[in-house]
């Protein structure tokens, strides 16, 4: 697995021998990016079950100023990654939280993202759990994105939360949904 664009396009990431992992896909990765190219320059992104931290990487590698790692398990790996990279630690944040208590942690710390990446394990029951975490959230800026990768399966079981939210931009690759999700505008008439 390689990082797929921008000052860091070509070079491969450490990738741990664990089965429990499971990369998005260079070509997947690299669609995602060619969608958001115009606004990541100079955005905070929040990387939630980053695994290896391509997203975030990804992301550094396109000129965004500052990535906070969301992982429970494989942290070294990322570390290794952007140490390989030879990134800035001040553009790096690594929280080994499960990402419940990162939600709760980020809006102690005050941290909001421009753009948030979540791409948790297919068919475990954790697409539910984030939406309604991340709907009650304040960690994204008005008009910030999430970018989720879905398994078909979750996205049917979803579809009833996911009309909670505005879908900018919706691809299928095989069995995966890529979204580009912004939350919806309250409107206030009070």
């Amino acid at each position: 697995m390689k990082i797929s664009s921008g000052i860091f396009s070509g070079q491969k990431l450490f990738m741990p021998t664990s089965k429990n992992l499971r990369p998005t896909l260079t070509k997947i990765r690299q669609a995602i990016f060619n969608m958001i190219r115009s606004v990541i320059y100079d955005s905070t992104v929040i990387d939630f079950f980053a695994g290896t931290g391509a997203f975030g990487l990804e992301a550094l590698s396109n000129g965004a100023k500052k990535v906070i790692f969301i992982e429970k398990k494989s942290k070294d790996i990322i570390y290794r990654n952007v140490k390989k990279l030879k990134i800035e630690e001040d553009k790096i944040r690594i929280l080994n939280l499960d990402f419940t208590h990162a939600f709760e942690i980020l809006e102690k710390l005050g941290l909001k993202a421009d753009i948030i990446f979540s791409d948790p394990p297919y068919n475990k029951g954790y697409i539910k759990k984030f939406l309604k975490l991340f709907s009650i959230s304040d960690i994204l800026i008005k008009k910030g994105l999430l970018i989720m990768e879905i398994h078909k399966n979750e996205y049917k079981e979803n579809e009833e939360i996911l009309k909670n939210f505005e879908i900018i931009k919706e691809k299928k690759y095989g069995d995966i949904y890529i979204l580009i999700i912004c939350k919806k505008e309250v409107q206030n008439y009070g």
